[in-house]
């Protein structure tokens, strides 16, 4: 059980030495005498933050009197009268049961060493012993020599001891606020290559570029930091549990894989290895996290997945029942996974183009799982190739309802694969097979790919890719965020466009300005002659807004309408 009491703080129950007042009174004299001779300031305080004794060095520094040593009521008083600057997260760390440490700025310059340690003298109480160094002037050297205390020389990220003390800090707020903190450690598969053949100049200014790029993919609260070698870490601070570490782990593979450009030559890192763990507060310690995360790391080097994460607070990944998997072998036997399909439409003029499929569940069991959660019961109970020639069966078939309608041109259905079904080598028979048994022509069936699959495994995937294209279907990439693709490689190996995932195109619905990342990466896709489609256009401020960037198709749930069963489909396009 965790103790409410500060360490060496008596109980009720501990006993108390008797001394006669006299006694007291000249303990109290002399304890207030050896504080005047102690060159440090020193401050005793209430937990409730009340200031009950200070010492002479604390008059000196705030330019009392000796009759003002306790004129100031409050820590936060106290604060103000030294002219700190002091953040509420700051004051309630200072203010916490722990020996903790702070360097405070002070308005006029210069900088306090601020160091509070619990302090327990009778029972029931509860006080804290604040010390304060004299200030420090500011000096050019004195800041240099900090910096490179805490600081990789290097790339100048924070090294492990600022690392871990942010950290640290993040539990903090954490523990206070509610939500998680994320730790992130990658490590540069391809670097020592690189290293041993271009020379170690040549590698610290690939390093260099990968700390300049980690902290670009990154929100401010976040902190990048370097452990050394070719190992990085990230804390990401004020995360909830329905934030996606996929996503985020995706995001940072996806910019360390564009080439680096030294001297003329274009260095490539060959993969990038990731170990994640998001963990609440409540239960974590930063040393603990940082390693559990570097074990991660190794998991996925071994396994050559290249991304392992941990997010639930069970050590153990928890495995699909067997009544669930059973549940979904019975619905992909039975005719119970049915696709449902989502308008894709032109932006100028407005209409319906094509229609993305879907997979849902009809049995009651399998009523909450998603496309996603369905085929990793697929990948668990080793059906994927069962689900993939279902659902390419399924939206042929598709195909030829949609061209007995009276419109001139037929619409194509766009099928999402997953980096397992892209795995498979007799993919591109079940497409020709598919086509066939539904008496369609097999380019009116394309394929959305997501990015992220795209960056990890490009090269394993490369011949399954061109015996789709060779059949003559269209490939998007899918959830495209971020600036890492080689977009001029994708038109060569003959990709039609690229997907703008749902939280770039939020910045477009939100009505505000666009970002210069996203104009950026629409235009190079126009520059490579690539179509480019919004995912997640909410309302006519995202449609005027990718209108004007030159998007040339969108989809969103509700505004441009929602997945709809076949025969409902066919109504509104009719």
């Amino acid at each position: 059980m965790p103790s409410d009491v500060w360490p060496g703080e008596r109980t009720e129950t501990s006993p108390v030495p008797q001394i006669h007042t006299p006694v007291l009174r000249t303990y109290a004299q002399l304890l207030r005498d050896v504080l005047d001779e102690i060159s440090e300031a020193v401050v005793v305080f209430e937990r409730s933050g009340e200031v009950i004794l200070s010492n002479r060095a604390m008059e000196r520094l705030l330019g009392d009197a000796p009759h003002q040593r306790e004129s100031h009521h409050t820590v936060g008083e106290l604060f103000s009268a030294l002219g700190a600057r002091v953040d509420a997260s700051t004051l309630a760390m200072l203010m916490g049961r722990s020996i903790s440490q702070a360097t405070i700025q002070l308005e006029g310059g210069g900088a306090l060493e601020c160091r509070v340690s619990p302090l327990a003298v009778h029972p029931g109480e509860q006080r804290g012993l604040m010390t304060f160094q004299e200030p420090v002037p500011p000096s050019d050297e004195l800041s240099d020599l900090r910096r490179r205390a805490f600081h990789d020389r290097l790339t100048g990220l924070p090294n492990r001891e600022l690392l871990l003390d942010r950290l640290n800090q993040a539990l903090t707020r954490r523990a206070r606020d509610g939500g998680a903190v994320g730790v992130i450690f990658l490590d540069l598969d391809g670097f020592k290559q690189i290293n041993d053949r271009y020379g170690h100049a040549t590698g610290d200014r690939v390093l260099v570029e990968v700390a300049a790029r980690l902290n670009n993919a990154m929100r401010q609260a976040d902190t990048v930091g370097r452990l050394g070698g070719d190992e990085f870490v990230v804390v990401c601070d004020g995360l909830s549990r329905d934030h996606s570490m996929e996503e985020i782990c995706e995001r940072l593979q996806s910019v360390l894989a564009t080439p680096f450009t030294v001297d003329g030559a274009s260095l490539s890192l060959g993969g990038v290895s990731v170990g994640a763990v998001l963990e609440s507060a409540a239960r974590a310690n930063a040393p603990e996290l940082l390693a559990r995360a570097d074990e991660l790391m190794y998991l996925a080097k071994r396994s050559g997945s290249q991304v392992a994460i941990e997010t639930e607070p069970e050590r153990v990944p928890q495995r699909p029942s067997a009544g669930l998997l059973h549940g979904f072998t019975q619905a992909l036997e039975s005719g119970e996974l049915q696709l449902v399909y989502l308008p894709l439409v032109s932006l100028d003029p407005r209409r319906v183009v094509a229609v993305e499929a879907l997979l849902r569940s009809t049995r009651p069991e399998l009523g909450g799982q998603g496309p996603l959660e369905l085929l990793a019961l697929a990948r668990e109970a080793d059906r994927v190739h069962a689900l993939s020639r279902l659902v390419l069966h399924r939206a042929a078939a598709a195909v030829a309802e949609l061209s007995l309608g009276a419109r001139e041109d037929p619409l194509s259905v766009i099928v999402n694969l997953s980096g397992d079904q892209l795995a498979d080598p007799a993919l591109s028979q079940l497409v020709t097979y598919a086509a066939t048994a539904a008496g369609i022509d097999q380019r009116l069936l394309g394929f959305d790919i997501p990015e992220g699959v795209l960056m990890r495994d490009h090269a394993n995937l490369t011949p399954q890719l061109e015996a789709l294209l060779a059949l003559g279907c269209q490939l998007f990439v899918d959830d495209v965020s971020g600036p890492g693709l080689n977009l001029d490689t994708l038109r060569e190996i003959g990709f039609s466009g690229i997907k703008l995932d749902v939280s770039v195109v939020a910045t477009l619905t939100a009505g505000v300005e666009v970002p210069d990342s996203i104009t950026d990466l629409i235009s190079r896709a126009h520059g490579a002659r690539l179509s480019v489609v919004a995912e997640g256009i909410a309302n006519e401020n995202g449609l005027e807004a990718a209108r004007r960037l030159g998007v040339l198709g969108g989809q969103g749930y509700g505004f441009f309408g929602f997945p709809r069963p076949l025969p409902e489909l066919k109504r509104l396009i009719a």
